[in-house]
């Protein structure tokens, strides 16, 4: 019952950093032996070795929209992968509720084999991410937000360099976004 209320309803209080400069970005070593490759078409479907069969469709999706995803790899598995929606018009929505503007990257749905947290996959992961998004992309600026007490992913997105911008408040019902107040920093 709960769950279901979670899905109609959804209150997000969200901390938002900001990348503005490639040369901010902290090199990560991980406490495992990780691979890092892009998603792409050929390799979108091994994402089910720690997710459902959803979340390759959903990913599939994301790359016919231009998205960017990296995975990461122990031996031959997935074990995490991170995503990058790029601003190519004046302004775009990702995840139905944060607003980018052109030449701006926000990275989202990011997550980590239960099993290999806290081995530094996630802000290694976010790092190279970056890396091509500024390099191969061109992006003048990359956004990333969580929950704002998600230490865990706190510590993740500090340790790659990334900016306090401000705090977001987001109310959605039914993935519509009903409600909005930002509170930046600086300038967004």
């Amino acid at each position: 019952m709960i769950s279901e209320i979670h899905n109609i309803f959804k209150i997000r209080r969200q901390q938002i950093f900001f990348l503005d400069d490639p040369n901010d970005i902290n090199t990560v070593s991980t406490t495992v032996n990780i691979k890092l490759t892009e998603v792409t078409f050929d390799n979108v479907g091994y994402v089910t070795y720690f997710r459902s069969k959803k979340h390759a469709t959903k990913f599939y999706g994301f790359l016919e929209e231009g998205q960017y995803g990296i995975y990461a790899w122990i031996d031959s598995q997935v074990v995490g992968h991170a995503w990058a929606k790029i601003c190519r018009k004046c302004r775009c929505r990702v995840s139905g509720y944060m607003d980018i503007s052109q030449n701006e990257a926000f990275i989202h749905y990011c997550n980590v084999s239960k099993s290999y947290r806290g081995k530094n996959i996630y802000p290694a992961m976010l790092a190279a991410l970056c890396q091509k998004l500024f390099s191969k992309v061109k992006v003048q600026r990359v956004l990333i937000d969580t929950e704002i007490n998600n230490k865990a992913s706190l510590r993740g997105i500090t340790k790659v360099g990334f900016k306090p911008l401000g705090e977001g408040i987001y109310i959605q019902v039914r993935g519509r976004l009903i409600y909005k107040y930002e509170h930046f920093k600086y300038s967004k």
